[in-house]
């Protein structure tokens, strides 16, 4: 009986340790399968975190290869332009540019959509309108405006206008600013253009205003030294101040190239006579500023040289080829790197329409010449409508028709806006001009407009 019991305590002894045992490794197994468990959840997040990263850094660039409505080459030209000037080799690389595809077949068409909205809600007054940059006193009628209120939103409901020429007139002091321009724009249904001509230097109505903004300095010196880095710099400057006041389109730089018989004010605002460094310090500013958000509008194209700042209503005797091999060089230049428009000179040139119609309103100059030489897919603006070589040949709404049938986007300051507006209106209710040529510069015009919106640029 002894040895029984003592065989039976054995076998349940051994029993325990082989349950404790089995328990042990159970518990183990637990363990190791919760280690598991959290590192390859830590490496799911790590994944995660690393494809969100990417997915943000992808969203903040694509904008900016939007922005130019059309070439997307502007932040990779700026890119490349500041990494050369720091190796000291030529500090713009130009390029031919992107196609949509480069883009993404994704963001063109969130683009396209986009643009696609706006012109859909537009009744046949609202596009016309689109078409007119004006200053604000032209649409309120106020002899100087410094601020938006009851007369801006009236105007604006009645009148819904591409946007806004601003000069020192409409400049005290930067809360000022900032404000006309913040509210104008809260007042409006559509996106707006907002424009002013800041050159450096004396033509300059922003920086010569603003105690706190420092001039970019003037393009005659800036060209003079030869150093495309000041110029990168000048517009970087000017790109950063006004984007920051609210404005989106800079009326700027001057391409002309300056001659031996060029006056003093000419030699400032330009860059100089040689066609290969003005067309680097034009490109070179076109970066600055755009790569800072900001468009920018070159002119007077195809170049006025000598002419440049003197009554427009002279003609210029330059043959074609002159004109193709010299001065339209630098606007050449600036097509490629993707700068956003291109202003219109109002000077006659024997080589286009025999020197009878000013350039911003002949088709072989904005149709022929900048569309399809140069392959421009940009923004075509006029020059100033207002100004006595258009205005005393003609009415303001022949000049603004013409200006349109002769391959126009946009029709800046016409002497008499409303009367330019209804002309246009009738011209294309009886046919005159095509509604879908009015849609086609409001696309490119809303592919601009979109990218500021897109960039966080506007409103």
């Amino acid at each position: 009986m002894s040895d029984d019991s003592e065989y039976i305590n054995k076998d349940a002894s051994q029993s325990a340790d082989a349950d404790e045992r089995r328990q042990i490794r159970h518990r183990r197994h637990v363990k190791e399968q919760v280690v598991s468990t959290f590192i390859l959840l830590l490496f799911i997040g790590i994944v995660a975190f690393g494809v969100f990263m990417l997915v943000s850094a992808i969203i903040r660039y694509i904008p900016r290869n939007l922005f130019s409505g059309g070439t997307a080459a502007v932040a990779d030209t700026a890119a490349a332009t500041e990494s050369s000037v720091q190796e000291s080799l030529p500090p713009v690389t130009l390029e031919a540019p992107e196609t949509e595809s480069s883009v993404g077949e994704t963001q063109v068409d969130y683009l396209e959509e986009v643009v696609g909205g706006y012109l859909a809600d537009m009744t046949l007054e609202d596009k016309v309108s689109g078409l007119f940059i004006v200053t604000p006193e032209q649409l309120t009628g106020a002899s100087r405006a410094q601020k938006a209120g009851d007369l801006t939103k009236e105007a604006l409901s009645k009148y819904r206008v591409g946007g806004f020429l601003y000069s020192e007139g409409n400049v005290s002091d930067r809360e000022q600013l900032t404000a006309l321009i913040s509210d104008t724009s809260s007042m409006s249904e559509y996106p707006l253009f907002f424009f002013v001509e800041e050159e450096g230097g004396k033509h300059s109505p922003v920086s010569s205003k603003l105690s706190d903004v420092t001039d970019p300095g003037v393009p005659g010196e800036i060209g003079a030294s030869g150093d495309a880095e000041q110029a990168l710099n000048a517009g970087r400057s000017m790109g950063s101040y006004l984007k920051e006041l609210g404005f989106n389109m800079d009326i700027a730089p001057v391409a002309d190239l300056a001659t031996e018989n060029a006056g003093s004010e000419n030699r400032e605002r330009t860059y100089g006579s040689d066609t290969a460094q003005t067309s680097e310090m034009v490109t070179s500013v076109i970066n600055g500023l755009q790569t800072e958000g900001l468009g920018a509008c070159v002119k007077y194209f195809p170049g006025e040289g000598e002419f440049l700042g003197k009554d427009s209503s002279s003609v210029i005797e330059k043959t074609r080829e002159e004109i193709e091999s010299t001065d339209l060089l630098p606007f050449e230049a600036a097509v490629n790197c993707g700068v956003s428009a291109v202003m219109i000179s109002n000077m006659r040139y024997s080589a286009f329409d025999k020197g009878e119609v000013p350039a911003s309103l002949s088709k072989e100059v904005m149709n022929d010449l900048l569309r399809q030489k140069l392959g421009f897919s940009g923004l075509i603006v006029t020059g100033d409508l207002s100004d006595k070589a258009i205005s005393r040949e003609m009415g303001s709404g022949d000049a603004a028709v013409a200006a349109l049938k002769a391959g126009a986007d946009l029709i800046m300051t016409p002497k008499n806006f409303e009367e330019a507006y209804n002309a246009v209106l009738e011209a294309v209710k009886s046919g005159d001009i095509k509604e879908e040529s009015v849609d086609e510069s409001l696309d490119r015009i809303y592919r601009i407009k979109c990218g500021f919106e897109m960039s966080g640029l506007e409103k």
